[in-house]
Formats: C-alpha cells, structure tokens, sequence
C-alpha cells in the first residue's frame, strides 16, 4: 500500500466518523435516544390519523405535518415548511398530528376550530356541529352532535349543499338555517314548504288558502336572483 492510498483511506475513515456523529446528534435521533432510555414514547392528548379537509400529510425533522399550501423541504423551521396559500376565502391549514407545540397546533385542535367556525355559516340551531369527511358531503349533526375527529355525525343530521343558493336543495342544512333566520310565520298561520316553477323549494306560510312570505324571505330570494313577483309579504 503507497502513501497515497493510506492517505485516501484516512479521508474515508475521517469522513464516516463526521457523518456518524452528525447523525447521531440530531434531533430524530436524539428524540428515539430519548424515548429508549424513558422506556415510552410520548402519547398527543388528542389523535388525528387524517390530515384536515384538502391538506396533505408530510414529515418535517421526523415528524408528521399536514398542509393545505405549498410544502417548503428547503425550510430551516417547521412553521417555515408549509406556504400558506393566499386569497381572500382561503382557510390556511398547518398543523401537527402530534402534540401541540410553539411550532404547530394539533391538527385535531385545528379541526375543531375549523368546524366551529363553518357550524357558525351552515348549521341551523337544532344541528349545530358540522362535520366532514374527505369521501361523503359535509353535514350538520343533531345533538349529542359528531365523532371524535369530526367526520360523521352521532345522531341525525342535514347535508350541506354545494349550491350557496339555499333555496335550490329543500332540506340542505342550507335551507334549514335560512328558514330558521328569517324568522317564524305570523300567528294564526303554520309553515310549509312551497314547490316553484323553476325546481326550487321556499318556506312560507299558510293561513287558510292563502301563502305568504315572510319579508326576510323574499329578501332573500332576490337576492339570490330570483323572481318574487306575484308572492305576497305576510
């Protein structure tokens, strides 16, 4: 063996005892070195197999994430890893499905959050949790309201349309809360859902033979675009 392939080898030797104890000191490592000597492995309060709604699932320094923009793998930090995305709608999701931490919230926290804040736009009183699953339309649960990571209902329920229109799906989660805001029909008269020539369903009220609607209602409507000539205001 010549000098220089000793020299070569001591290059070698060199760089595999760098690489080792660069491996050996980062954090995954450490926090496996750690969870072997305790004997355990830390457990999150609360568990979430399944990213949110539209997010994606990835790892960042050996844990899990979920992000519904862009995932940064040049990132120097967690929070630094997900894009958000941008527009005036857009719900931003990143979160862990482990434990909450300074980096990320629990994503079945986050959920939580989230499907306060959309039972807040589409659920009518009498079903106030909402929940979705990424196989099946949205829905708003009758109590005692949904499962524990929120993707089906416990007791009874309604279905959010895809239509914002509440008047196009008689008995869409949509239409109950519509029906429930514009407010209830005046003494003497009962309720009733009224066919239109167009294929829509709108809720008046019946007071002998004649309908009417409420003001709110034909508000409403015109609103939405449709035609409200003809109905009576109650």
């Amino acid at each position: 063996m010549n000098l220089r392939d000793i020299f070569i080898g001591g290059i070698v030797v060199a760089a595999i005892i760098i690489l080792g104890r660069i491996i050996i000191g980062s954090p995954f490592i450490t926090r496996i070195a750690e969870s072997f000597v305790s004997g355990s492995t830390p457990t999150p309060t609360n568990i979430i197999t399944l990213c949110p709604q539209d997010s994606i699932m990835y790892m960042y320094d050996g844990r899990a994430y979920c992000c519904n923009g862009t995932v940064n793998a040049n990132a120097h930090s967690a929070k630094q890893s997900c894009i958000p995305i941008s527009g005036r709608d857009a719900k931003s999701i990143f979160c862990s499905l482990g434990p909450s931490s300074s980096e990320a919230t629990n994503c079945l926290t986050l959920k939580a959050s989230l499907m306060k804040a959309e039972a807040a736009t589409f659920c009518p009183s009498a079903k106030p949790t909402f929940v979705q699953d990424n196989n099946s339309p949205a829905r708003c649960c009758d109590p005692p309201g949904g499962n524990s990571d929120y993707t089906a209902c416990v007791a009874g329920s309604c279905t959010v349309a895809s239509s914002k229109d509440p008047f196009k799906v008689q008995g869409s989660c949509q239409y109950l809360k519509a029906k429930e805001m514009d407010g209830a029909c005046p003494t003497g008269s009962k309720d009733m859902d009224v066919p239109q020539a167009n294929g829509t369903t709108v809720y008046g009220c019946l007071k002998g033979s004649t309908i009417c609607y409420n003001a709110s209602t034909i508000n409403r409507l015109k609103i939405h675009g449709h035609d409200t000539s003809g109905m009576n205001t109650c």
